[in-house]
């Protein structure tokens, strides 16, 4: 099977034209759209190798897909443009665009184009997963150090108690005590083996106001990773009712408490948090909610 593209330019006769050379080159064309929230509907869907867009599209510009589909790991995106400068440029790399074309596009820079961008897409990727990795290495090797200590310490307790240097009470409640500890540590352990939350987001709730907490939830459990899902609410709704998304938040009601568990909600603030009835709530989605509440009733 060959490189599988999906192109979007709103203007019909560029992408027809921008087709015929790929698929002249050996690519695969799987889907084309001239609408920026159908390239991501598209591509979620498809599973493209490649997705080639117009940098300029009538609901949503290309940079902002590139974001959502780097932000979901869905694959690597070359825009086109007739524009070329150092703004522009910074503000498609900081999106994740691994590669871009200026118009008139040129035959002959495309194959090079897709190519490049496909072998700088596969070394992110590796990337991303070694220092995934090597975070969570690095914490588990952290708390197994504290888990230890403790242990050690709860032998102490014990060695001092045998010899009535210390009451029964009160050496009771200190083995208690460190036993705590280590559900703790237990419990931040299945955080960092859990991986990763899904977070589902309506387009017109954003992303913004998730971000500082976000920042805040991975500092404090480096090995747990948030992607998002930003889609209109069907495909949302969806994607709760499959367990797909963890938590999903809304800005309407969905008014169907027999699928859907309301998990918050705040009509006056016109924000809802929602999960699938039947899916009970990790406890990386716990931690995560506890701190979005704390946040939000602090603002």
């Amino acid at each position: 099977m060959g490189i599988r593209i999906i192109i979007a330019d709103n203007d019909p006769l560029q992408r027809a034209e921008l087709g015929k050379i790929l698929i002249k080159w050996g690519y695969e064309i799987v889907g084309e759209t001239g609408e920026g929230w159908s390239v991501v509907k598209l591509a979620r869907e498809l599973r493209p190798d490649v997705v080639i867009t117009d940098i300029i599209l009538p609901d949503m510009n290309g940079i902002v897909v590139a974001g959502l589909l780097r932000q979901e790991k869905i694959a690597p995106v070359i825009v086109s443009t007739t524009m070329s400068n150092p703004d522009l440029i910074k503000r498609a790399k900081d999106a994740g665009v691994l590669n871009y074309l200026i118009k008139p596009v040129r035959e002959s820079e495309i194959a090079f184009a897709v190519e490049h961008a496909l072998t700088r897409y596969q070394s992110y990727l590796k990337l991303q997963e070694q220092n995934r990795l090597l975070t969570q290495e690095l914490e588990l090797r952290k708390l197994d150090e504290k888990a230890r200590g403790i242990r050690q310490e709860q032998q102490d307790i014990l060695k001092q108690r045998s010899r009535s240097n210390l009451s029964p009470r009160f050496s009771q409640a200190a083995f208690f005590s460190l036993d705590r500890e280590i559900e703790h540590i237990l419990y931040d352990l299945e955080h960092l083996h859990r991986g990763y939350l899904t977070l589902g987001v309506s387009p017109q709730l954003g992303l913004s106001f998730l971000h500082s907490l976000a920042a805040e939830y991975e500092a404090l459990y480096p090995g747990v990773r948030i992607h998002y899902v930003v889609a209109d609410m069907s495909d949302l709704l969806s994607r709760t009712v499959s367990m797909e998304i963890d938590l999903t938040f809304l800005c309407e009601d969905v008014h169907s408490t027999g699928i859907f568990s309301y998990i918050w909600r705040r009509e006056e603030r016109n924000l809802y948090i929602i999960r699938a009835t039947r899916a009970s709530l990790s406890k990386a989605a716990r931690v995560f909610l506890r701190h979005f509440l704390q946040h939000f009733d602090d603002h």
